[in-house]
């Protein structure tokens, strides 16, 4: 969660534009593979950051998608998705960027025991903005964000139009907006020393 200090204040909060923002660690290698030990198992392996599915599966419907890696992406794999690629920002420039999209993406293109078991940073600064979070494959999260009516959980990239106004969108904002105030950080304080405690 983020500080309550860094929390959009009300008059910074904009109309959002149709779009969707990912903010994180991005890779243009979308190689997938299948790794068969002498067991007969087989273990699959992929690259958690490629997010090419997503930024199609968006374009596709006629959404804008704002990238902004937490490194530089130097190939133009995402730029000729049609997505928007901007330089790695300072957090608090990263945070205010945020604002002006209607939705942020959580998760990952595949399932992945890692992500499906994560609450990401991302979650919570998109809210801190206003930006409603739409997930994917990251089953903490769409936990959270069913039972905090906050967020838009996708089944996959399939129907995506109705499957994200299907779940009405503008009072999850509402809601975002809402809560944005209460998820932070210092009203975890107590959690947090109480679960050190029990470690000490």
């Amino acid at each position: 969660m983020v500080n309550l200090d860094l929390v959009a204040k009300d008059n910074e909060i904009t109309s959002p534009a149709l779009s969707i923002a990912y903010e994180g660690g991005v890779s243009e290698n979308d190689a997938i593979e299948s790794i068969m030990d002498d067991d007969g198992n087989c273990a699959v392996t992929a690259n958690i950051r490629y997010y090419g599915p997503m930024v199609q599966s968006f374009r596709n419907i006629g959404y804008h998608v704002a990238l902004f890696p937490a490194r530089p992406v130097e190939g133009l794999t995402y730029l000729e998705m049609g997505a928007c690629v901007h330089d790695p920002l300072p957090y608090h420039a990263l945070l205010q960027a945020l604002r002006v999209h209607l939705f942020g993406f959580v998760g990952g293109c595949i399932s992945l025991p890692l992500m499906e078991a994560a609450m990401p940073n991302k979650l919570f600064e998109y809210m801190s903005q206003g930006v409603v979070p739409v997930c994917l494959f990251c089953n903490e999260v769409e936990h959270f964000v069913r039972t905090w009516e906050c967020g838009i959980v996708l089944e996959n990239f399939e129907n995506l139009k109705d499957q994200i106004w299907d779940q009405d969108p503008l009072k999850k904002r509402e809601r975002v907006l809402e809560i944005r105030k209460d998820l932070v950080i210092e009203n975890q304080i107590d959690k947090l020393c109480f679960l050190y405690e029990e470690l000490l």
